[in-house]
């Protein structure tokens, strides 16, 4: 059974997913996807999973907070007296759900960066609650006075100063370290950098995403579909199909080619460029998949948002096609 219980709003899956590879990094058992079995009740397996948790960490955010599913966790948290709350977004305390904001909790709004202090402090909280779960240092009994232990810390905090490594086309990692409870403990964080402005492209420079990096082929599945938005009929909306490089996205009326150009450093998102029909070629596009559950069925929107234009993006709902 899961230690840890992972509370937070589809639309913040991203950090979601960094605190995971986090916490699973440092050795704990995190609950998160919330992908029910088939035939179980979506409310008594959630249930279950947060009543046999040790230790509930709910990241709040603007999204989370409207969640009335994240606030009843929350709230069944708090009163089970294993709650950690973690902000990941600038919030006021009449921002937060009555009987909420007095439990302290940690700032997190760092999270993208390769050696956040947030989330050392998390692996902390953890360890405070739960026991260490390993570490090069922490096996040895290593302590802030081993000079071993010193050693290998100021040379991970080194190495979360700037010097990376990329893991496929998923993002980076780095070393950090932290020294809680008086033991060095050395972590491999994911690190989700700010990217570079790319110039534009003339050409389909990209790798074939699809064959090259095995971590995609999930993120693909989740775009690729029978979809619809704004109130239209499923047989109206869009088809996202994959022809060769590209993906395709039709309907009865019209048909536009787009190539892969990037895939997001946490591998959760994907820009494209339109390449037909000639009067779209260039337009540019970011696709972000958005997990939600409810009690009849556990599937993901897609957020569709052409790069450049101001507004809200484009929520696809996908259809029950057979």
């Amino acid at each position: 059974m899961n230690e840890i219980f992972l509370s937070y709003s589809s639309k913040d899956r991203p950090a979601a997913a960094r605190v995971q590879n986090v916490l699973s990094a440092a050795g704990y058992d995190v609950f998160w996807d919330q992908e029910v079995p088939a035939g179980q009740d979506w409310d008594a397996w959630i249930r279950a999973r947060l009543s046999a948790a040790k230790m509930v960490v709910v990241l709040w955010s603007r999204e989370s907070i409207a969640s009335p599913n994240v606030r009843h966790e929350a709230m069944i948290a708090r009163d089970a007296g294993k709650l950690v709350p973690a902000m990941i977004a600038p919030l006021k305390p009449d921002d937060f759900p009555m009987g909420l904001y007095l439990v302290q909790s940690i700032d997190l709004q760092d999270w993208r960066e390769g050696a956040s202090a947030g989330l050392l402090r998390l692996v902390g909280e953890a360890r405070t609650r739960l026991g260490a779960r390993g570490g090069p240092a922490a096996a040895r009994g290593g302590f802030a006075g081993d000079p071993l232990a010193r050693a290998e810390a100021k040379a991970a905090i080194a190495m979360a100063s700037g010097q990376g490594w990329r893991k496929g086309l998923i993002g980076f990692a780095v070393a950090a370290a932290v020294l809680i409870g008086g033991t060095a403990v050395v972590l491999n964080l994911p690190r989700t950098p700010i990217p570079a402005p790319a110039p534009a492209p003339v050409a389909n420079t990209a790798p074939n995403l699809r064959a090259d990096n095995p971590e995609f082929a999930d993120l693909l599945s989740r775009v690729l579909g029978h979809w619809t938005w704004a109130g239209q009929a499923c047989a109206a909306g869009p088809h996202v199909t994959v022809e060769g490089d590209r993906l395709v996205f039709a309907t009865p009326d019209t048909r536009f080619e787009h190539l892969i150009e990037t895939v997001g450093s946490d591998g959760l998102s994907l820009t494209t460029r339109v390449v037909a029909p000639a009067d779209a070629a260039g337009a540019r596009y970011a696709l972000a998949p958005l997990f939600f559950a409810t009690n009849a069925k556990r599937a993901n929107q897609l957020e569709v948002r052409l790069i450049g234009k101001d507004g809200p993006a484009d929520i696809w709902d996908p259809c029950d096609v057979k």
